[in-house]
């Protein structure tokens, strides 16, 4: 199987009689689960009957016991019970890995209002949508587009995308479920944020391991700044990734479990668009020497989350400094401004008593141009300073004269993927 089949879900906590259940999307708080997925030569065990090759044409429908399967044979369409639900009679409509065993889901249309019979269908209508109708015909669900032609067809694609195709002078897809995504994020999918509103793709958790409705995790590009990828738990952050600093990479890292490679590119339309791979490596939590862990019990445990505090504070007398630290993972909590030099940044930094530090980059890549520099300043104490070799950046950390000095490592072993483009 190849890079193309490598996802990431996000998932939440679920719990049977005050235990953690060991089921896939049962997880301690929220993780990134990538599967490895090497080509499992075998039959799924239960029994569906296929609908005609990949897709679905107009005016026809699949029942709740067959399923269509992309053109390579690496995922399949159709209706399924998750696994321990409690309502066997509650059926989704879903795209899930054709060969593995077991079921993983990757996409689910009607995860809000799930059949409660078997005489549904999957269909594409008269109007030329996709639709999940009922017993007696009612829609439950619909990609509910207007005006679009009446001869359109569902094709499932080798990349995991469900897409709505009419083929009026050429083939044209007018929906995708890669637009709309669930719990799970596949390569080749883009998240989307619109520069002026803010408002981009949603990547939603399941509400439990049984239950695929919306849960309380959101993945989402920061809408202050677009700069970062951010999970929320409700509307508190969760976790979060190194700002876009006009590279290819940057990473994503929950405590000491997973570090994903997202490559982003900006368009014109004032949209920030995000793409995701994989990269094997570890990372290394450390402080800087002046700097000490807030918690050095949890930090040895390989939980970073408290951060670091300071020793000694600032002096904002003319004789604090600043350091430039190598290759980090960028702390939260920055404030952005655009077209600074680095000259400029530094002093927007020193001007300030209350600024711990500051980082400049030039958003050199093709698409980027038009954004100029950036400058990022951090006006609140900088918790985790982490390096991550090759998809990070330099930080200048300001420090009293009496704290400079070199690097303090507490060494931390990351849990990273292995995927590849």
């Amino acid at each position: 199987m190849d890079g193309r089949s490598f996802p990431f879900q996000l998932q939440e906590r679920a719990t049977k009689g005050g235990t953690h259940s060991s089921s896939s999307r049962s997880v301690m708080g929220l993780f990134f689960l990538v599967s490895v997925l090497a080509a499992v030569l075998l039959s799924s065990h239960q029994q569906l009957f296929c609908a005609a090759g990949d897709r679905l044409a107009a005016g026809r429908s699949m029942s709740v016991n067959q399923t269509i399967v992309s053109a390579g044979q690496i995922f399949a369409l159709g209706f399924f019970t998750p696994e321990n639900s409690t309502a066997a009679n509650l059926h989704y409509a879903g795209i899930w890995y054709n060969h593995l065993p077991g079921r993983t889901v990757v996409w689910v249309a009607n995860r809000e209002n799930p059949l409660k019979d078997r005489a549904g269908v999957l269909a594409v209508t008269g109007d030329g949508n996709i639709a999940v109708l009922d017993g007696a015909g009612r829609t439950v669900w619909s990609t509910n587009l207007s005006g679009i032609p009446s001869n359109t067809s569902a094709v499932l694609l080798d990349s995991g995308n469900l897409v709505l195709r009419h083929d009026v002078g050429g083939e044209v897809d007018v929906w995708q479920s890669f637009q709309h995504p669930t719990d799970t994020v596949l390569p080749g999918m883009k998240l989307r944020s619109n520069l002026s509103s803010g408002v981009g793709t949603r990547v939603t958790s399941w509400k439990g391991e049984s239950d695929p409705s919306p849960g309380q995790f959101v993945m989402t590009i920061d809408p202050k700044n677009s700069l970062q990828l951010s999970i929320l738990k409700g509307s508190d952050m969760y976790a979060r990734t190194t700002p876009w600093n006009g590279k290819p990479a940057i990473a994503f890292q929950y405590r000491n479990l997973t570090s994903i490679v997202i490559g982003t590119t900006v368009k014109e339309d004032d949209e920030i668009i995000w793409t995701f791979n994989t990269l094997e490596n570890s990372m290394i939590a450390s402080c800087l020497d002046g700097f000490e862990p807030r918690s050095p019990e949890e930090w040895k445990r390989g939980n970073f989350t408290a951060g670091c505090v300071r020793r000694h504070q600032l002096q904002c007398d003319g004789t604090d400094r600043f350091v430039k630290v190598l290759g980090l993972k960028l702390p939260d909590g920055f404030s952005v401004m655009w077209n600074k030099s680095m000259q400029q940044c530094e002093a927007e930094c020193s001007a300030r008593c209350g600024c711990q530090g500051y980082a400049h980059a030039e958003l050199n890549t093709l698409d980027a141009r038009f954004l100029g520099s950036r400058c990022l300043i951090w006006l609140a104490e900088m918790e985790v300073l982490v390096q991550a070799p090759r998809i990070t950046e330099d930080l200048y950390v300001r420090l009293p004269a009496s704290g400079l000095g070199m690097l303090i490592l507490y060494i931390g072993v990351c849990i990273c993927l292995i995927g590849h483009n």
